[in-house]
């Protein structure tokens, strides 16, 4: 797919239903959050026949913070949901392709040692949403932008929705399931018969914050396909060529370091200069500060997948559980958990399973196709919290490539190519 201007500068995509007209429907599942697990899930139960409604706060395409490589993972769900908008031409990375991706730099103490991938790729969010979305449109999705959900309020053969539209004012949808595919920032409140409550969402002490940015294109040589990951005390960084010529950047910190620093960008610049990556030779240090940064909630967290108090609201992708992205995994667990949500709320034939059905199966599968991937991240992000294991990580790798490229594997849970 590409784009005849800029992916800053695109059209964007525009609604398929008004709020009122999606108000006066009746909706098989109401998804809220367009990104790749919200996405996905609309492809999966439009083709399936249901009315599927598809909603989210922002325009697209919109910048989102994000490492945006797609691991094996995401490229085998990418493959099973078959969007020709995003297949790969490594001949011309233009803007909107994917960039063939099968080298990790690993920068720290002022050393840096290379790393094969299992192939991978990279591709800009603002190319990858929209391409999700146009595809469930073309599967029969109805789909809303400029719209947040307030609040949600399940009974026992329904969920009522109540949106803040830009264009229509608050709106009441109705809807058999309500799925919530909302991120990090997942803010919707359940109201009961004692008031309303938020998600139950755990989070482990000493969490970290993300950060990200997107660089001009002359900010730095750094070469298409190679991925650079530079550790310090504060956090890790990594570093990736878009398809558009920009460079991607997030990182993951803990917050002191922003509140020593000046500005969200200048720690950011400290943490690659203190690993050895900020100079014309990766990205330029005065590119990284005077960035036009974003934020994130705390990143790692723990939330139930199916509500507590209704069979009929689930969770996916990110708003599900989240594990410091080291690894560059996020997006294969979201649309792998599409996939999983959609198997669990359709039945054989292709209709809706039961609430409490749907419920239990959906809990039973995100736990076996998730837990061991979230549990492995984990233990990467713990080990980088170690500088000095770090160092020695990079010195052994710079040492022994082939051993290298084994625990490149082990850490990103990929069989040998």
């Amino acid at each position: 797919m590409t784009f005849s201007q800029p992916i800053g500068k695109s059209t964007p995509l525009p609604a398929t239903v008004t709020a009122a007209a999606a108000a006066a429907t009746s909706w098989d599942l109401i998804i809220v959050g367009a990104g790749p697990a919200g996405g996905a899930a609309a492809i999966r139960t439009a083709r399936a026949g249901l009315r599927v409604l598809l909603l989210d706060r922002d325009s697209f395409p919109r910048p989102k913070v994000c490492g945006c490589c797609l691991s094996p993972l995401a490229l085998a769900e990418l493959d099973d949901l078959n969007l020709k908008a995003t297949q790969q031409q490594p001949a011309s990375p233009q803007a909107g392709c994917r960039i063939p991706l099968g080298t990790v730099q690993l920068i720290a103490n002022g050393r840096a040692a290379s790393l094969r991938l299992p192939p991978g790729a990279v591709q800009s969010r603002e190319a990858l949403d929209p391409a999700l979305v146009r595809s469930a449109i073309d599967a029969g999705a109805a789909w809303l932008p400029r719209t947040r959900v307030t609040c949600c309020r399940p009974t026992a053969a329904s969920v009522t929705v109540r949106v803040a539209t830009a264009d229509s004012g608050d709106q009441s949808l109705a809807c058999d399931r309500l799925v919530l595919a909302g991120g990090l920032a997942d803010a919707v409140r359940v109201e009961t018969a004692n008031g309303s409550r938020p998600a139950d969402r755990r989070r482990p002490p000493n969490n970290r914050i993300g950060l990200g940015a997107t660089l001009p294109p002359a900010s730095g040589s750094l070469p298409a396909g190679r991925l650079v990951m530079a550790v310090g005390r504060s956090g890790y960084c990594g570093l990736v060529r878009l398809e558009d010529g920009r460079i991607d950047l997030a990182a993951a910190v803990i917050p002191a370091s922003v509140a020593a620093a000046k500005t969200p960008a200048i720690a950011v610049a400290d943490l690659l200069t203190e690993a050895g990556g900020a100079g014309p030779e990766l990205v330029d240090r005065t590119a990284v500060e005077t960035a036009i940064i974003r934020a994130t909630p705390s990143l790692t967290h723990r939330t139930p997948v199916v509500d507590a108090g209704s069979d009929r609201i689930y969770r996916v992708g990110d708003a599900t559980g989240y594990v410091e992205p080291f690894t560059g995994e996020g997006i294969g667990w979201a649309l792998h958990a599409a996939r999983l949500l959609a198997e669990s709320i359709l039945g054989p034939t292709g209709q809706l399973r039961p609430p409490a059905e749907a419920a239990a199966h959906y809990r039973r599968q995100h736990r076996h196709g998730l837990r061991q991937r979230h549990r492995r991240c984990r233990l990467v992000a713990v080990s980088l919290r170690s500088p000095l294991l770090v160092g020695a990580a990079v010195r052994a790798a710079a040492r022994f490539p082939g051993a290298a490229a084994a625990l490149a594997r082990l850490a990103t849970g990929s069989r040998p190519g």
